[in-house]
Protein backbone atom coordinates (compact mmCIF):
# COMPACT_ATOMS: atom_id res chain seq x y z
CA UNK A 1 0.00 0.00 0.00
CA UNK A 2 3.20 2.30 1.06
CA UNK A 3 4.64 2.21 -2.44
CA UNK A 4 1.25 2.14 -4.46
CA UNK A 5 0.46 5.67 -2.83
CA UNK A 6 4.25 6.89 -2.96
CA UNK A 7 3.98 5.89 -7.05
CA UNK A 8 0.89 8.00 -7.19
CA UNK A 9 1.89 10.95 -5.62
CA UNK A 10 5.05 11.22 -7.38
CA UNK A 11 2.73 11.01 -10.69
CA UNK A 12 0.78 13.35 -9.38
CA UNK A 13 -2.93 10.94 -9.97
CA UNK A 14 -3.59 11.55 -6.03
CA UNK A 15 -6.78 14.03 -4.72
CA UNK A 16 -6.04 15.69 -1.76
CA UNK A 17 -7.59 13.33 0.89
CA UNK A 18 -5.47 10.35 -0.12
CA UNK A 19 -2.18 12.95 -0.27
CA UNK A 20 -3.16 13.84 3.01
CA UNK A 21 -3.88 10.16 4.20
CA UNK A 22 -0.07 9.27 2.75
CA UNK A 23 1.48 11.85 4.18
CA UNK A 24 -0.59 10.87 7.94
CA UNK A 25 0.66 7.15 7.20
CA UNK A 26 4.66 8.27 6.46
CA UNK A 27 4.68 10.75 9.34
CA UNK A 28 3.59 8.04 11.89
CA UNK A 29 5.82 5.41 10.65
CA UNK A 30 8.42 7.67 11.25
CA UNK A 31 7.45 8.24 14.64
CA UNK A 32 7.28 4.54 15.20
CA UNK A 33 11.08 4.79 13.99
CA UNK A 34 12.28 7.18 15.83
CA UNK A 35 11.02 5.68 19.11
CA UNK A 36 12.43 2.61 18.50
CA UNK A 37 15.97 4.21 17.54
CA UNK A 38 15.81 5.94 20.87
CA UNK A 39 14.36 3.48 23.43
CA UNK A 40 16.53 0.89 21.83
CA UNK A 41 19.29 1.91 20.54
CA UNK A 42 19.14 0.03 17.02
CA UNK A 43 18.52 1.71 13.13
CA UNK A 44 15.88 0.08 11.43
CA UNK A 45 17.87 -2.89 10.67
CA UNK A 46 18.56 -3.93 13.88
CA UNK A 47 21.92 -2.81 13.97
CA UNK A 48 24.23 -0.55 15.79
CA UNK A 49 27.25 1.58 15.78
CA UNK A 50 29.39 3.36 18.34
CA UNK A 51 28.37 6.75 18.36
CA UNK A 52 31.53 8.89 17.25
CA UNK A 53 32.18 11.24 20.50
CA UNK A 54 33.09 14.11 18.58
CA UNK A 55 31.65 14.15 14.33
CA UNK A 56 35.07 15.50 12.34
CA UNK A 57 33.42 16.96 9.34
CA UNK A 58 34.80 18.54 5.70
CA UNK A 59 33.18 20.28 3.22
CA UNK A 60 34.06 20.72 -0.47
CA UNK A 61 32.41 24.32 -2.04
CA UNK A 62 30.92 26.42 0.18
CA UNK A 63 28.79 28.95 -2.63
CA UNK A 64 25.69 29.69 -1.66
CA UNK A 65 24.31 26.45 -0.03
CA UNK A 66 27.82 25.11 0.76
CA UNK A 67 27.82 28.47 3.60
CA UNK A 68 24.24 27.60 4.95
CA UNK A 69 25.75 24.32 5.66
CA UNK A 70 28.92 25.59 7.29
CA UNK A 71 26.51 27.43 9.26
CA UNK A 72 24.40 24.65 10.31
CA UNK A 73 26.77 22.82 11.63
CA UNK A 74 29.09 25.28 13.61
CA UNK A 75 25.91 25.19 15.90
CA UNK A 76 26.51 21.14 16.47
CA UNK A 77 29.30 20.00 18.53
CA UNK A 78 31.13 19.01 15.05
CA UNK A 79 34.80 20.10 14.57
CA UNK A 80 35.13 21.06 10.58
CA UNK A 81 38.77 19.70 9.98
CA UNK A 82 38.84 21.17 6.46
CA UNK A 83 37.11 22.96 3.86
CA UNK A 84 37.65 22.90 -0.02
CA UNK A 85 37.07 25.76 -2.31
CA UNK A 86 37.73 27.00 -5.68
CA UNK A 87 36.26 30.51 -5.33
CA UNK A 88 38.34 33.21 -3.55
CA UNK A 89 35.01 35.40 -2.48
CA UNK A 90 33.67 31.98 -0.77
CA UNK A 91 36.53 30.74 0.59
CA UNK A 92 37.14 34.56 2.29
CA UNK A 93 33.63 34.04 3.61
CA UNK A 94 33.90 31.06 5.23
CA UNK A 95 37.11 31.30 6.51
CA UNK A 96 35.27 34.73 8.52
CA UNK A 97 32.74 32.70 9.19
CA UNK A 98 35.04 29.86 11.04
CA UNK A 99 37.89 32.60 12.22
CA UNK A 100 36.54 31.85 16.27
CA UNK A 101 37.21 28.13 16.01
CA UNK A 102 39.82 27.07 18.52
CA UNK A 103 41.47 24.65 15.82
CA UNK A 104 41.22 26.03 12.21
CA UNK A 105 40.33 23.81 9.26
CA UNK A 106 42.96 23.31 6.45
CA UNK A 107 41.97 25.38 3.58
CA UNK A 108 41.88 24.02 0.22
CA UNK A 109 41.82 26.12 -3.35
CA UNK A 110 43.17 24.23 -5.93
CA UNK A 111 40.70 22.78 -8.36
CA UNK A 112 41.70 18.98 -7.49
CA UNK A 113 42.33 19.85 -4.22
CA UNK A 114 38.96 18.27 -3.30
CA UNK A 115 40.67 14.82 -3.89
CA UNK A 116 43.50 15.54 -1.32
CA UNK A 117 40.74 16.23 1.42
CA UNK A 118 38.75 13.22 1.27
CA UNK A 119 42.28 11.07 1.76
CA UNK A 120 42.67 12.81 5.20
CA UNK A 121 42.13 10.06 7.79
CA UNK A 122 40.81 12.41 10.43
CA UNK A 123 37.28 12.90 8.29
CA UNK A 124 34.45 11.49 9.58
CA UNK A 125 31.41 13.35 6.99
CA UNK A 126 32.53 14.98 3.68
CA UNK A 127 29.55 17.48 3.02
CA UNK A 128 30.37 18.05 -1.19
CA UNK A 129 27.67 21.05 -2.20
CA UNK A 130 29.30 21.99 -5.32
CA UNK A 131 27.36 22.04 -9.48
CA UNK A 132 25.82 18.82 -9.57
CA UNK A 133 27.81 17.48 -12.17
CA UNK A 134 30.34 16.98 -9.59
CA UNK A 135 28.51 15.17 -7.00
CA UNK A 136 28.82 11.68 -8.43
CA UNK A 137 32.74 11.93 -8.72
CA UNK A 138 33.41 13.37 -5.86
CA UNK A 139 31.08 11.39 -3.12
CA UNK A 140 31.86 7.99 -5.28
CA UNK A 141 36.09 9.21 -4.20
CA UNK A 142 35.39 10.27 -0.88
CA UNK A 143 33.18 6.57 -0.43
CA UNK A 144 35.97 4.73 -1.59
CA UNK A 145 38.69 7.00 0.99
CA UNK A 146 35.87 5.68 3.62
CA UNK A 147 34.24 8.73 3.97
CA UNK A 148 30.91 8.74 4.93
CA UNK A 149 29.05 11.38 2.65
CA UNK A 150 26.10 13.87 2.66
CA UNK A 151 25.53 15.63 -0.89
CA UNK A 152 23.00 18.55 -1.94
CA UNK A 153 20.97 17.26 -4.55
CA UNK A 154 20.95 15.98 -7.34
CA UNK A 155 23.44 12.56 -6.80
CA UNK A 156 23.78 12.47 -10.67
CA UNK A 157 20.75 13.01 -13.47
CA UNK A 158 21.99 10.82 -15.57
CA UNK A 159 22.68 6.92 -13.76
CA UNK A 160 24.96 5.82 -17.17
CA UNK A 161 27.90 8.43 -15.47
CA UNK A 162 28.24 6.34 -12.45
Amino acid sequence: MFWTMLAEVKSEKVNLLKFSLFFKLMCETLTVICIQLKTKKMDVFNLSVAPIPQLRIAFIGVGVRGIEAVKRYLQLEVQIVAIAEVGAEAMQKVKALTAHLPVQPAYYTASDDWQKLCELPNIDLLYISTPWQQHAPMAIYAMQCGKHVAIEVPFSNDHSRL
